[in-house]
């Protein structure tokens, strides 16, 4: 019990002296020196949290701390951006479908090497949940998306005792089985990302759909329709007050116009169409990031699987730029701040930082393993 007392003091108090300094959720954060956490995976055994310093220009700089996540070859770790987190208390999500994992999110203790705290369980114990998201919502409260049926819900959760409080049930907004994946906050609100689709292989796809929670009553406040289908991310654009969704289509169809990217007003909650169609640049949408000026860039998987490649899409007009950078596999790519957008090159083992003025690579960071998610403190 002592653990629980004196953990949920240092957050509570790293709640009140963290919000206080940072803008509000969804409004964007200004590079001033930032850390760089990285999730890594070579899904044979070795799982690391690597944490660096980003400075004012953009490089790589100071030590490179790592944190062992366990021994699981079936891991996918997943980290939740700052602003889901409150910019409190970090947390890698433990993504997995198959393994003995059955689902869980480990809590990390900021400072030097960002230790695993402890790790609280988000599944029945009997069936894989495969979480996707976290959002800390206060110190003792959050939500959890998961991803598999029969979770068709997002978990209520308090993060510090890994009580379960509630659940909030999506399945009257799927035609299919709703899949919830990414979530954001906005103006108050949780926006979740559902992918709608079944079981099976083939599966059966239905248009996506952003499921809007009010979480002061643990409610389904609004169903945002989407014209594209198997949508993977979501990106505020908050200059424009927009919301861009990529998605990546069904893997199963060559067809790659359900595929692309989709623009959202947030004031009125409904989709503005389709900006730009996997066709554009013949691949599959798998990620989404603003990058500020009306931008946001994207990973395209080629359709022939041969490639990933890194585009900026200009979202006013819907220009498209050459391909930034390309690698076999990018699995997650983050705007951090206004300067740089960091790409994980899984293939190469690296992470690079992209200059957001000029595009240009700036920076490239070697590691042991290969990243799968990154994310900036």
């Amino acid at each position: 019990m002592q653990k629980w007392k004196t953990m949920c003091g240092c957050m509570c108090g790293l709640w009140l002296a963290l919000v206080g300094c940072q803008r509000e959720p969804g409004q964007g954060y200004t590079l001033t020196g930032a850390t760089v956490l990285i999730a890594a995976a070579d899904f044979a055994g070795a799982n690391f949290l690597y944490s660096l310093e980003l400075d004012l220009e953009g490089q790589f700089a100071g030590a490179l701390n790592q944190t062992d996540l366990g021994a699981d070859p079936r891991l996918d770790p997943a980290l939740p951006s700052k602003a889901n987190c409150g910019g409190v208390w970090p947390f890698v999500v433990r993504r997995e479908a198959w393994g003995a994992n059955l689902g869980s999110v480990a809590a990390l203790r900021p400072g030097a090497g960002y230790p695993i705290d402890h790790v609280f369980q988000v599944n029945d114990g009997a069936n894989p949940a495969n979480p996707q998201d976290i959002i800390l919502l206060a110190p003792d409260r959050a939500y959890v998306s998961r991803f598999e049926p029969p979770y068709n819900v997002i978990l209520v959760v308090n993060p510090q005792t890994g009580a379960f409080l509630g659940n909030i049930d999506l399945s009257p907004l799927a035609d299919q089985l709703p899949r919830p994946t990414r979530m954001l906050r906005w103006d108050g609100l949780v926006l979740v990302l559902l992918q709608d689709f079944s079981t099976g292989w083939p599966a059966t796809f239905s248009n996506g759909k952003i499921a809007v929670i009010d979480p002061g009553s643990d409610t389904v406040a609004n169903v945002i329709a989407l014209a594209l289908v198997n949508p993977s991310g979501l990106a505020l654009i908050p200059e424009r007050n927009r919301l861009a969704v990529s998605a990546a289509g069904d893997w199963s169809d060559p067809d790659l116009t359900p595929a692309g990217v989709e623009l959202v007003d947030l004031a009125s909650q409904t989709s503005l169409g389709v900006v730009m169609t996997g066709a554009a640049v013949n691949g599959r949408i798998t990620d989404v990031a603003g990058i500020g000026q009306g931008r946001a860039a994207l990973i395209s998987y080629r359709a022939d699987f041969s490639a990933n490649d890194v585009f900026a899409l200009e979202l006013d007009s819907a220009q498209l730029s050459p391909a930034l950078y390309t690698t076999a596999y990018a699995p997650d790519l983050e705007a951090c701040g206004t300067a740089a957008l960091l790409v994980a090159d899984a293939t190469n083992s690296q992470v690079v930082a992209l200059d957001l003025d000029d595009l240009q690579v700036m920076a490239t960071l070697p590691l042991d393993t290969p990243p799968v998610a990154v994310s900036c403190w």
